[in-house]
């Protein structure tokens, strides 16, 4: 009698699965490189990478890091599914060369959050097209329920994005959505794929992982003022985290601090230089675009009542009292805070916002 073979079950779910999982490892760097090279060199940027230069492609690669075709086309496609590389292979992430010349590891982990927050999609491939980015509304249902257990994360798995608009789920909804897996045994099923994803969630920065339950890193503590709706929670804790690894740099601290009194206030403002409210995309959340202050100086700089010239003096309005005049003019910005960019941000700020 003939062993009785179950049909295969194929299932409508977030499907991710890299080739190299280590983003600080050679083979990921290398591959990358290579592919940023070759778009750079030899695609058409209106039409991408053809089939004929997808060969060259793949043969390329294999001389490197010889295996099989079915492996070298995933070790390419992690590429398009983590955002690195855009639909077709037209193009790449602006941070993409940022990343592989980044040396600094925690910066490094930054610069890969933010490319794959993003621009990621998991169903794109060399010779699909997609925008669908699971894991920015992943991180959106993180930030709306506060944390997320391994159960959970396969909910959100098996979540068709396109039918929750504002782009996240509610506790209410996770918890429906729960319902519905665990009835359908799909925990049994995809725990695999499960456990994947939530490790490479565990990459990323502002991630903390407790045993089988992931949250927003507790040790970055946000003001209120930072939470405004139109400001996007998670890049603007990246941009929090950036200034904070920025300023342990510059001044060899282990620690963020003020970067005038250059004290460990337990909070801390990334303030904007140049309105958050008036940048673009690329400006909104750029390092050089702010400044980490305590907030009693952020709510100064940020209202228009001091400002600083290119060497770091502070500029006081003449609508402060005198005694907050004197106060403030103790301090003033180190040269090695006031790169270029900045200082061009800055003159925007004296320009536009410093009340005179």
């Amino acid at each position: 009698m003939k062993d009785i073979i179950k049909p295969q079950i194929y299932e409508d779910y977030w499907q991710i699965t890299l080739e190299y999982s280590d983003f600080y490892g050679k083979p990921f760097n290398n591959v990358l490189r290579i592919i940023v090279d070759f778009i750079d060199k030899k695609v058409d940027k209106t039409i991408g990478i053809d089939t004929k230069g997808y060969k060259e492609l793949q043969e390329i690669i294999m001389k490197i890091y010889p295996k099989s075709d079915i492996s070298t086309r995933k070790s390419i496609n992690q590429f398009y599914k983590l955002g690195f590389i855009d639909n077709y292979g037209k193009s790449y992430h602006y941070l993409t060369r940022k990343f592989l010349n980044e040396t600094n590891k925690e910066q490094k982990r930054l610069l890969y959050s933010k490319i794959i927050y993003d621009n990621s999609s998991f169903s794109r491939s060399y010779n699909k097209a997609s925008n669908e980015n699971e894991m920015k509304f992943l991180l959106k249902t993180l930030e709306s329920c506060g944390k997320i257990n391994k159960e959970e994360l396969l909910a959100i798995m098996f979540t068709k994005i396109n039918s929750f608009p504002k782009g996240y789920l509610t506790p209410t909804e996770l918890s429906s959505q729960l319902s519905k897996i665990l009835i359908d045994e799909a925990d049994e099923r995809k725990y695999n794929q499960r456990n994947f994803l939530f490790k490479l969630c565990s990459n990323l920065t502002d991630i903390y992982v407790n045993k089988n339950i992931m949250s927003l890193d507790p040790s970055i503590l946000i003001d209120t003022k930072e939470k405004t709706k139109v400001r996007d929670p998670y890049l603007q804790r990246l941009y929090k985290i950036e200034l904070i690894n920025e300023c342990k740099q510059l001044y060899n601290v282990n620690k963020g601090q003020c970067v005038l009194e250059h004290l460990a206030y337990p909070i801390l403002i990334a303030s904007h230089i140049k309105p958050y409210i008036q940048c673009n995309d690329k400006e909104a959340f750029d390092v050089n675009n702010g400044l980490l202050l305590s907030k009693n100086m952020d709510s100064l700089f940020d209202n228009g009542y001091i400002t600083f010239d290119d060497d770091g003096n502070i500029i006081a309005s003449n609508k402060l009292d005198k005694d907050v005049i004197k106060y403030v003019s103790n301090f003033k910005l180190d040269k090695i805070t006031l790169n270029k960019k900045r200082k061009d941000y800055m003159d925007y700020h004296r320009n536009y916002v410093f009340i005179k």
